[in-house]
């Protein structure tokens, strides 16, 4: 089960998985955090750490570990913002993002070609 996307919903948040879709009544910075504590971290640490490490203070990314970096379309308090992980992408058009297996996330093409940028220097 590869997580796609996180993303707040009227009652909490979606977590989008390759193969279902898991609803929580939490918003995704908590939900994030859970994946972060089951590594030994948190998401203020590892957004803290990425901050410093990398020079990022906006719309930072988080690695929560080897197969899961997020990254923000909106600020993490704006209600639109998504969740993207970087890992599961595999194109993008001018409708959104392409996700292995086919799913396709409709947002912003000009925020996420910033944010994957910024991905790209953290995972290579």
């Amino acid at each position: 089960m590869k997580l796609l996307y996180i993303k707040r919903t009227s009652i909490g948040s979606e977590v989008i998985y390759d193969d279902c879709i898991v609803n929580y009544n939490a918003i995704p910075e908590r939900i994030i955090n859970q994946l972060c504590l089951e590594n030994m971290s948190t998401y203020l640490g590892r957004r803290k750490a990425t901050q410093i490490k990398y020079g990022i203070q906006k719309l930072t990314p988080i690695i929560v570990d080897d197969d899961v970096l997020l990254f923000p379309t909106h600020s993490s308090r704006d209600y639109e913002n998504v969740w993207i992980n970087f890992y599961e992408i595999t194109n993008f058009n001018d409708e959104g993002v392409i996700f292995r297996g086919g799913k396709t996330l409709i947002c912003k093409l000009a925020v996420v070609k910033r944010q994957l940028k910024k991905c790209q220097e953290i995972a290579f």
